[in-house]
């Protein structure tokens, strides 16, 4: 989206296979502002039984939902952490749902996504 709050006209879709992005003063693509942007990736991911780990980075703001639970909450203008915000969730075997939201004010970009 061409604003920071995931509303308006989508400027572009894609299937992104991973959430490993450091724009640094730069955007997603030619069409996407370098600043004041957001994005919304969805996925639905096949688990083992078990607890996971999910380890989001983002600057400037981010969001992380599991199966519809906010898990990780840093809406909030911030540069790359330093120290990763993460949460453990205990999932059950088979698919969940995955929803990384974020937002780019100013300055560098970046996001990132993973768990263990």
């Amino acid at each position: 989206y061409s604003t920071t709050n995931l509303s308006g006209a989508t400027t572009l879709c894609r299937d992104d296979a991973a959430i490993n992005f450091r724009w640094g003063s730069g955007s997603p693509a030619p069409e996407v502002p370098v600043d004041r942007f957001s994005a919304r990736w969805t996925r639905q991911q096949t688990f083992a039984a078990g607890t996971y780990t999910f380890r989001m980075g983002t600057d400037d703001g981010g969001r992380l939902y599991i199966d519809g639970v906010l898990v990780i909450d840093r809406w909030v203008d911030q540069g790359y952490p330093s120290t990763i915000p993460s949460a453990s969730v205990r999932l059950t075997a088979g698919t969940h749902t995955i929803v990384m939201e974020y937002y780019e004010n100013g300055g560098d970009a970046a996001a990132t996504l993973t768990w263990s």
